[in-house]
């Protein structure tokens, strides 16, 4: 298994719940689980996260399902077991991990962008696929796009919280601003780098850290064509508010003895 890359998720991966919290997540989360109960033939009752992260959907993902999580990093996961601690969640790599069962819905969320290659995106296709029970329910995020990039597109966030949570415990002198920039070096390749600065404050005393990411952008017709080669039927194409261009892909699998193959 590939170890995780970015320091993000890796020895910075403290830094993670001052970044967001399951509220910021939640409109998300409350729609996918919506999507998911209108496309299934029946209750859904167990969903997979694929890409699960810090578990800030699965805070809520949670209320509707048994809900089980994967994803790459193990810093990442220890915040989503504390957080989530009636789930499970195992390690693993979006492309190629294996679990010992099927779900009624499987989720691939906003971490599906560090699918930087066409070959990697339909790996991790086929791989939720496979975990996927027959005529169960399939939901992808794609928030960026060749049709919605955007150059130098930067954001910041800002957290100042009394007793956020830290390596040493709680910590009220803690100030973090994260600079967030999307740029593309080269347009005619299928990739773009976030950079991301951290300003870190303790007291006052300021300490700069980095990290960059080479993410993936694609055609939204390439989207399209990945899960209907992976085996979905592609059902619907939900818009999310208050994310620019950010969109739902709901697919479905088709049943077993259907001869119905992805369209």
């Amino acid at each position: 298994m590939r170890e995780p890359a970015h320091r993000i998720y890796d020895e910075l991966a403290w830094l993670w719940p001052l970044w967001g919290s399951p509220a910021d997540y939640r409109v998300e989360s409350e729609l996918v689980a919506r999507l998911i109960r209108e496309h299934a033939p029946s209750a859904p009752r167990t969903l997979l996260e694929i890409g699960c992260g810090g578990g800030n959907n699965a805070f809520t993902l949670k209320g509707y399902f048994e809900l089980s999580g994967i994803d790459i990093s193990e810093p990442m996961l220890e915040h989503a077991r504390r957080l989530n601690p009636e789930c499970a969640f195992t390690l693993g790599d979006m492309r190629s991990f294996t679990l010992p069962r099927r779900f009624d819905a499987v989720f691939l969320g906003q971490s599906v962008v560090y699918m930087n290659t066409r070959e990697d995106l339909r790996r991790a296709m086929e791989r939720a696929f496979a975990h996927v029970e027959a005529g169960g329910v399939f939901v992808c995020f794609t928030e960026v796009y060749e049709e919605n990039f955007i150059q130098n597109d930067t954001g910041i966030s800002i957290s100042s919280r009394a007793g956020s949570s830290t390596p040493e415990g709680a910590d009220p002198r803690l100030d973090v601003v994260f600079i967030q920039n999307k740029f593309d070096p080269d347009p005619e390749d299928e990739q773009f780098s976030m950079a991301l600065v951290m300003l870190i404050r303790r007291d006052g005393a300021l300490t700069i850290e980095h990290d960059v990411h080479t993410l993936g952008v694609f055609p939204l017709d390439y989207w399209r064509v990945c899960m209907r080669e992976a085996g979905f039927v592609l059902a619907a194409e939900v818009p999310l508010k208050g994310k620019r261009g950010a969109l739902l892909f709901v697919c479905t699998k088709p049943a077993e003895g259907s001869g119905e193959r992805g369209r």
